[in-house]
């Protein structure tokens, strides 16, 4: 009886299921777009409008701007699905979207985009910077069989600007070199040593002759 009590509401009826937010696409800027021009705003700042579709049962919406040579993030809050907001000049960005829903649900993320915005009278542009797949930072690893892990990168480069990576790995500050791949390269094995703390990055390489660096990530080995 007293199990029976404490699995039924007092009026004998379930409670109503909460309808969590769809997943929704991202508009505009495109990723990828290497040439965005904004609104002028100063000499070294343009607005730039950000589009994304709507998503069933949301609520809310809140961006998430990364300038990702800074690693500097703007974020803002809206009920719309668009919203501008005031970034500076020749600088690559990143950008997605989280659609909330009534208390008690669970967010849908979009995808991440990038885009770069151009400057006044700028002809050539720099690689977007790679971003670190794995291992995620602060992740802890095991080695294979031979005493390797996998390191796994990913870029935008749809204008084919890019022509290599430079890999950094060491147990410091990612400043030692342990290969050199070409652009179709987005992953490796490098050998590592069990209980330590290893810092990478990954330096893409354009054209050029720019260099954009993805930030470093550091991951434990055991």
């Amino acid at each position: 009886m007293i199990l029976s009590f404490m699995s039924c509401s007092k009026d004998g009826t379930s409670e109503p299921a909460i309808d969590n937010p769809v997943a929704f696409e991202l508009v505009s800027p495109a990723n990828g777009e290497t040439c965005l021009d904004g609104v002028d705003q100063s000499d070294d700042q343009a607005s730039v409008a950000f589009i994304w579709k709507s998503s069933l049962y949301s609520t809310s919406y809140s961006i998430e701007i990364e300038n990702l040579t800074t690693g500097q993030k703007v974020n803002a809050n809206t009920s719309k699905t668009s919203i501008s907001q005031s970034l500076a000049k020749s600088q690559p960005y990143a950008w997605s979207v989280t659609a909330s829903g009534v208390p008690g649900s669970t967010p849908s993320e979009s995808k991440k985009w990038s885009f770069y915005l151009s400057g006044e009278d700028q002809v050539s542009y720099g690689p977007f910077p790679p971003e670190l797949l794995s291992p995620r930072p602060s992740s802890t690893v095991s080695p294979n069989s031979e005493g390797q892990i996998s390191l796994s990168w990913n870029v935008s480069n749809e204008d084919n600007n890019i022509t290599g990576f430079d890999i950094h790995l060491d147990t410091v500050d990612a400043s030692a070199l342990v290969n050199t791949v070409d652009a179709n390269t987005l992953q490796m094995l490098v050998n590592v040593n069990t209980d330590q703390t290893y810092f990478w990055k990954v330096i893409a390489k354009g054209t050029n002759g720019f260099k954009s660096s993805s930030g470093v990530y550091a991951f434990v080995v055991r």
